[in-house]
């Protein structure tokens, strides 16, 4: 993907508009199956990097409708609790069993999405994760 980008940007179009999606959440895209009983997973302290398919959406069409092209958009929801909270509520709230992560903070990366408010003024619909996982898509 970034050599991609990297080949789009020699052209110097000053209206390439990239938008870099975080991991997908929404209906259908249920995570907590991957992790759902699992033991010994690491990392369990690293942020996650997440996105609701209605905050792609809208970044999308806010993007469309402002004409406002020409940049790089970190399409993630500003609210990043750790992996071991995230998919362990997940694995609750989804009647699947819980999985065990290892309590470590291995090198990872928390994305922050800055030009999504800055430059576009988007308020992400789904920005509270505790939130979502009690109320569903």
């Amino acid at each position: 993907m970034f050599a991609a980008e990297q080949l789009a940007n020699e052209k110097k179009s000053s209206t390439l508009t990239i938008i870099r999606f975080a991991g997908l959440i929404g209906p259908g895209r249920n995570l907590a199956k991957h992790f759902a009983g699992r033991t010994a997973i690491p990392n369990g302290l690293a942020p996650v990097n997440l996105i609701h398919l209605d905050d792609c959406l809208g970044i999308t069409l806010a993007i469309i409708t402002q004409k406002a092209f020409g940049h790089i958009y970190h399409g993630v929801v500003p609210d990043h609790p750790t992996r071991a909270i995230f998919y362990t509520a997940a694995c609750s709230t989804a009647n699947m069993a819980e999985p065990q992560f290892v309590d470590e903070l291995l090198p990872w990366k928390q994305v922050d999405s800055i030009n999504v408010p800055t430059i576009l003024g988007y308020e992400f619909k789904n920005n509270n994760w505790k939130n979502w996982l009690e109320n569903g898509d």
